[in-house]
């Protein structure tokens, strides 16, 4: 009976193998042909969302399958078409430049025919900026008179007024047309994750040897989970510039996580730094205007063995890091696993969330691994 048993268990684990070898080599054959998109990098897995086999794109399920748009309120105006060329202008000049509300999905100007007991006329409706830019008509109207007004095409008198349009641009066209009928009308250019997913930028190499290096500080401290924190490499050739490197000390502390230990190291770097400015008024810092920016992570690149939890995910959140890599999903994970935190909409700020899938690398990690899945990292 034993002799049964230890053979049927060694059958299990031979086909397991063999389970493992197959997805490996489908991998690989997908990293060579990733889509049936003819204008698709031989990289990109459009389909699952992943980049050179190893990296896989960790979204808000919601923003990719959103039938009701997020929207946002902007202003609008009518004009009559000699005016097209006037407004253009007024608006390259005195209006995109500072709005933040990206619009490339939006048409402009859409054309619109009223008829009155007069008869039918033509105009034009234009969207001018968001209400998050200017929060009020009188501030827009003050901008068009201080600007637009001259001999050939009067704009300073021009109606201004609400309307909504979609945040984000829809994900399949057949929400494009149904959006631009209910809403506004809309440019459809593809599938936005997919023009993200070829467009998005990765020295593959380097970061295998993050990855590599995230394994590495794990073993030297006998498999505890790591999070480093690191600033992007100017140069192609050189790896990223690592800020901190922090390991799950809970034991000791139960808010001593690895991501809460090393925020914690950056937070001592530029209390260290911020001292020197003290002493010395003609930093460096001050000349290339560093201050400006007051959160401790931003735009910073973060690599973990584990999943965040909560508290960890959200302190991400409030340092506005640029982008996290992590190896393993937790149960109680916040970024993948449960809530979307990095990419949920209602937060004050989202980061381009990533999980590594290379088959050697977690099972080196599995191997290192001493944490309880039940634990938080």
């Amino acid at each position: 009976m034993f002799r049964v048993c230890r053979s049927f268990l060694q059958d299990i684990q031979t086909s397991l193998k063999l389970i493992r070898r197959n997805n490996k080599q489908i991998r690989l054959e997908k990293a060579k042909s990733m889509s049936n998109d003819p204008t698709s990098p031989s990289h990109v897995d459009l389909e699952d969302g992943v980049l050179y086999g190893l990296l896989k794109q960790v979204k808000h399920k919601s923003l990719l399958q959103e039938s009701q748009p997020e929207l946002t309120t902007v202003w609008c105006c009518n004009i009559e078409p000699k005016q097209t060329k006037s407004l253009l202008v007024f608006i390259r000049s005195f209006l995109i430049p500072f709005d933040n509300l990206p619009l490339s999905h939006v048409k402009r100007f859409n054309k619109k025919e009223l008829t009155t007991p007069e008869g039918t006329s033509t105009v034009l409706q234009a969207i001018l900026c968001s209400k998050e830019y200017l929060d009020t008509k009188e501030e827009l109207q003050n901008l068009f008179h201080e600007h637009t007004y001259d001999n050939n095409s009067d704009l300073s008198e021009i109606s201004i007024y609400e309307t909504q349009i979609p945040v984000r641009p829809p994900p399949t066209k057949e929400l494009a047309v149904e959006w631009s009928q209910k809403y506004w009308p809309l440019s459809w250019k593809g599938n936005p994750n997919h023009q993200y997913l070829k467009s998005v930028k990765f020295n593959i190499q380097r970061e295998k040897s993050m990855i590599g290096q995230l394994l590495k500080t794990s073993k030297e401290n006998g498999g505890l989970p790591v999070t480093i924190i690191a600033r992007e490499s100017e140069s192609t050739s050189d790896d990223h510039e690592i800020l901190a490197i922090g390991t799950d000390n809970r034991k000791q502390h139960p808010l001593q996580h690895s991501t809460m230990q090393a925020i914690a190291k950056v937070a001592d770097s530029e209390l260290k730094r911020r001292n020197n400015l003290a002493e010395n008024e003609n930093s460096n810092y001050i000349q290339q205007g560093k201050e400006e920016n007051n959160y401790l992570c931003h735009n910073l690149l973060v690599y973990s063995t584990h999943e965040p939890c909560v508290m960890c995910a959200m302190a991400l959140v409030h340092s506005r890091i640029g982008r996290i890599i992590y190896m393993k999903n937790m149960q109680n994970g916040s970024l993948e696993s449960n809530y979307q935190l990095g990419d949920m909409d209602g937060l004050n700020w989202k980061f381009d969330i990533w999980r590594w899938i290379g088959e050697e690398d977690l099972k080196i990690l599995a191997e290192l691994d001493a944490v309880p899945s039940e634990q938080e990292i």
